[in-house]
């Protein structure tokens, strides 16, 4: 996005009345939108960076026998429980996600079913098979539901088995941790941290095996990425860094990396944090790595390297290279509609495009893709990730469609933050924006005249929570976003 702050006082600059004294000088406004653009954020195409080619994992010929397989007609409701998680499992390695999601939900059914019985399911396999659900519903959405079938995974694992505990428990804590709930991320790490103690006791005694103990390993890595997950929630992106740094090293003891996609998810979701602790040469730099990891192994989840070259495309439009983010985007489109993914991406190729005053290019992608949150728990994020749009829609002719749009983006920050948070000042000086394309001329000035000399103060304080720490990070947050 453009430093739309110094947009806003150029129009205030032609639009207020003689009578109307200014509310700033456009010098001021300039100064303010200077300090929340992100640095280099000029365009560097002329680096001539290569963009390597993306393209999915091969899948083996097993799994995709097992995706067209037919269940056995006289099967009881447990073996038509394992037929259909089997061959839902087969159809997400391949891509085809909705009828992954298909299979799995109706294999809960059958599995419950088959717990009346003697012979039927027992807990740690309706765990196992919950927690397939949940990746195939967290590929497909929304998040509220991937997080009520983590959660029923969950409650079927006892507090001793302290190795399940943590392993799926860490999803838990990265789910809630996405949708911007920390207390719940907080909350969620109790029961890892008390089950790694089980681990670790058991350990001390000569309790374990050797092959316990390097789960007890790979487990500690697990612990680390919940915290991470739960320190990047509150804000707190050193110490996310910090054990994020400390998977890694767990992971590396255990010679994990050739064999767990985890190992490179994490390595990706890590480099977003470096990238909102301003560390973005770095952050690049693990995100193409953990990129090419993912695209060597085979049977790889199918949303892992899609998911993974978004935020390469983020971290690297926040570096100002636009036309190699854009590339990456829209590589990054096609990967995620082969897996039946429609919509996903299509944000993030738009937001790239929008910072290139491409408006109606950007529209036209913004529109395939509403501003509508994934979980009711993300209106923040949501709203946050809206500005580009709100933007685009005011300079690319839309007025009334961008008033309607920031109205609804002011409401949700206002009301998630506070009236007077900068995140929500922001998003009140770029409705004013919308309102005065609108023709709304007396509204578009009120707007900007209430939050440009607050944006001012606070941009001046630089102090206080970790979400106002400068205007310069939280223009890069929105970008990250």
């Amino acid at each position: 996005m453009r430093a739309w702050l110094a947009l806003c006082g150029l129009l205030l600059a032609g639009c207020a009345s003689p009578q109307a004294p200014a509310p700033m000088s456009l010098d001021e406004a300039r100064r303010v939108a200077l300090r929340i653009e992100t640095s280099g954020a000029a365009n560097q195409d002329a680096s001539n960076r290569q963009v390597a080619p993306i393209g999915l994992a091969q899948v083996s010929d097993a799994a995709r026998r097992q995706a067209e397989a037919e269940p056995p007609a006289d099967a009881g409701a447990a073996a038509l429980a394992g037929f259909l998680r089997q061959r839902g499992n087969a159809r997400l390695l391949l891509g085809r996600s909705q009828e992954a999601l298909a299979d799995l939900k109706r294999a809960r059914e059958h599995a419950l079913e088959s717990r009346r019985s003697a012979f039927g399911y027992s807990d740690l396999r309706m765990a196992q098979l919950l927690y397939d659900l949940y990746l195939a519903q967290w590929l497909n959405g929304p998040l509220d539901q991937a997080i009520v079938w983590i959660e029923e995974c969950l409650s079927y694992v006892s507090r001793e088995d302290w190795n399940n505990t943590i392993g799926w428990g860490v999803d838990l804590v990265t789910r809630l941790a996405d949708v911007g709930d920390a207390d719940g991320a907080a909350r969620a790490l109790v029961p890892i941290e008390r089950a790694l103690q089980i681990g670790e006791s058991r350990a001390a005694r000569g309790a374990l095996a050797a092959a316990s103990m390097d789960e007890l390993n790979l487990r500690r890595g697990h612990a680390a990425i919940a915290r991470r997950a739960a320190a990047s929630a509150r804000g707190d992106y050193d110490g996310a860094i910090a054990h994020g740094r400390q998977a890694l090293a767990h992971f590396a003891a255990r010679q994990v990396s050739p064999h767990d996609r985890r190992y490179y998810e994490h390595t990706s979701t890590l480099a977003m944090v470096m990238a909102r602790a301003g560390r973005l040469a770095e952050a690049e730099a693990e995100a193409r790595a953990a990129l090419a990891g993912l695209q060597g192994l085979r049977d790889v989840v199918a949303r892992a390297i899609p998911e993974s070259a978004q935020r390469l495309t983020r971290i690297v439009q926040a570096q100002g290279r636009l036309g190699e983010a854009e590339a990456l985007g829209r590589e990054t489109v096609a990967l995620w509609e082969r897996i039946q993914i429609r919509d996903r991406g299509l944000y993030t190729l738009a937001d790239v495009i929008a910072a290139q005053e491409r408006w109606a290019e950007a529209i036209a992608f913004y529109r395939r893709n509403p501003s509508t949150p994934r979980s009711a728990r993300d209106q923040r994020a949501v709203a946050i990730s809206a500005q580009d749009m709100v933007l685009a829609l005011a300079m690319g002719g839309a007025g009334d469609e961008a008033v309607g749009q920031g109205r609804a983006m002011h409401r949700a920050l206002a009301e998630a933050m506070g009236a007077d948070h900068p995140r929500a000042r922001e998003a009140e000086a770029l409705l004013g924006l919308a309102l005065l394309k609108a023709g709304e001329r007396a509204a578009g000035q009120a707007a900007i005249e209430a939050a440009l000399p607050r944006l001012l103060a606070q941009g001046a304080a630089r102090e206080g929570e970790a979400d106002t720490r400068s205007d310069q990070d939280r223009r890069l947050e929105i970008v990250l976003d």
